[in-house]
């Protein structure tokens, strides 16, 4: 049998997961590079499916998929549809935000804490009582649900998530970031696909442990985790393509706190730094790290707090004072220009009014 799975970056995951584990021919197209670059759906393709597999979209006019599903209906190919799988239901006023390293998730109501502490310390104790997100957290959690909801609704989908989202959601974490599920969801569709489709999925599949959707993780605030019952730890920061590496939670907030002197730099030589002041290390062309910026002296040198490391091997320094040669590293600042917020926000929003009026469906 040979399937197509239509939709975003989880479109590639299903892909794989039938291929590998359900012994059928999957390809895969993306939705939003279509949109992004005005390409109509190949619907002389059709013809070679034997089902196809989709996340409804509703608002992009002629990639609208009540278009892929008539004609689909027309020549008699089976359909099955899966929502869009994102739920913010973790992560209180938290949007994909433009910075100085690309576009990232980012906790806006985590800058409103950080710039109200009088130190770190501070900002940290606030961090973890439930009080500081109380109503963030629990408004966000009944938003996301019902965009979520809603999607399934209008979306007349055949694998629905929201019932189960709703009963495990405190006990398992279920998404990394709001746009990247977990395992867990991954299997549920796919055991819903092969459901509707008839295929047999290799158990072996179900026992991974690894997350199929791999390189990006959001952490879930323990004062949110404390409002919502929640019964697993934080996870860490990490993002793929940016950063190559991972914060644990204290870098993640550290990176919020400091975030008007936060810089990625990256080494364009084979080139040593100091650590403390004392210890040398050696690192190749192409390490990062990630810090918070003190000083660059008149000989070249700069002073940062680092917070992050990728390319350092079983060496990598833990939260350290470096000092290294400016002219051996390319640095991005976190922020975009000088004296701007630094992070502006784009228009996919986990806020509880947008998640409320959600119109886009599945299309990134």
């Amino acid at each position: 049998m040979r399937v197509l799975v239509y939709g975003g970056c989880h479109a590639e995951v299903l892909r794989w997961c039938l291929e590998e584990y359900a012994g059928v021919q999957a390809d895969k197209i993306t939705n939003f590079r279509l949109i992004e670059t005005g390409t109509p759906f190949p619907y002389d393709r059709l013809g070679s499916y034997g089902a196809v597999i989709f996340n409804p979209i509703f608002s992009q006019t002629e990639w609208n998929t009540r278009h892929l599903e008539e004609e689909c209906q027309r020549r008699g190919i089976p359909v099955v549809r899966y929502p869009w799988l994102e739920w913010g239901g973790y992560w209180p006023q938290t949007r994909i935000t433009t910075t100085g390293w690309g576009k990232l998730w980012w906790c806006h109501l985590l800058d409103k804490v950080a710039r109200a502490a009088s130190s770190f310390d501070a900002f940290v104790d606030r961090v973890f009582e439930e009080d500081t997100f109380a109503r963030a957290a629990s408004d966000t959690l009944a938003a996301s649900t019902k965009a979520l909801e809603y999607r399934e609704t209008w979306g007349k989908v055949d694998v629905p998530i929201s019932s189960y989202v709703l009963e495990h959601y405190k006990s398992r974490r279920l998404f990394l970031t709001p746009s990247h599920p977990a395992n867990e969801l991954y299997f549920l569709v796919l055991r819903g696909i092969a459901d509707k489709l008839g295929l047999r999925v290799d158990r072996t599949l179900f026992q991974r442990d690894a997350q199929l959707q791999t390189g990006s993780m959001l952490p879930v605030l323990p004062g949110v985790a404390q409002r919502l019952s929640l019964e697993f730890p934080a996870g860490e920061l990490a993002h793929h393509e940016i950063f190559a590496g991972q914060f644990d939670l204290h870098g993640y907030l550290a990176l919020h706190y400091r975030k008007s002197s936060a810089v990625m730099l990256t080494a364009t030589t084979n080139t040593s730094l100091e650590v403390d002041g004392e210890e040398v290390q050696r690192v190749g062309k192409g390490a990062r790290v990630v810090g918070s910026t003190h000083s660059t002296s008149s000989n070249g040198h700069l002073d940062l707090d680092a917070l992050a490391y990728a390319g350092f091997g079983n060496r990598r320094p833990r939260r350290k004072r470096l000092r290294l040669n400016a002219s051996h590293w390319t640095a991005k600042p976190l922020e975009r220009s000088a004296g701007s917020d630094g992070v502006k926000a784009t228009d996919r929003v986990s806020s509880t009014a947008a998640l409320a009026r959600a119109a886009v469906i599945g299309a990134q």
